[in-house]
């Protein structure tokens, strides 16, 4: 579902941070002008002990266009994350369960919306709802899933909300 339309929300979210690990993180932050969502991305590993706590980005560059990668929608998913087996689980590699439904949010127009998101079968697009069940209908154009595990955290902050991945 599609439309230039700006939901109703009361929560005007302007950048979202993702935090993966010291050397995994970066944000989004909303440029109204051209109503879309714009990439920065670490360039610093953060290693407290050798002094590199300050979290440094530029703007992340798409090597085919030599443009910042963007998008209208950024959604984060929080998704089920296991292991197959216990060197799985000591090398992180995980099987993200992309089935059944779960929390998100969706942002877009500078705006975030708590939502569900569905995927009944293997075969089956992603299907977001408000949490009343209503459909999410999406901006026109590129839509970004960040997918973190369900144990993840959220923190809305002044400056823009984060969401940090923990491991299963």
């Amino acid at each position: 579902f599609f439309t230039e339309l700006i939901p109703a929300s009361e929560t005007q979210v302007g950048r979202m941070y993702t935090y993966f690990s010291v050397r995994d993180y970066s944000y989004w932050e909303y440029d109204s002008a051209s109503k879309k969502y714009l990439r920065f991305q670490e360039t610093v590993t953060l290693d407290p002990e050798a002094g590199a706590t300050e979290k440094i980005y530029a703007p992340l560059i798409d090597a085919a266009t030599s443009q910042q990668v963007n998008a209208e929608n950024v959604v984060f998913l929080f998704v089920s994350h296991t292991f197959a087996n216990k060197f799985n689980a000591e090398d992180e590699v995980y099987n993200i369960n992309l089935l059944d439904a779960g929390l998100a949010y969706v942002f877009r127009d500078g705006v975030v919306i708590p939502a569900r998101w569905a995927r009944p079968e293997k075969d089956q697009p992603l299907f977001l709802t408000t949490l009343d069940g209503d459909p999410i209908f999406l901006r026109p154009g590129r839509t970004f899933y960040e997918v973190l595990g369900v144990t993840s955290t959220i923190q809305p902050e002044a400056d823009g909300w984060r969401f940090q991945f923990q491991t299963p």
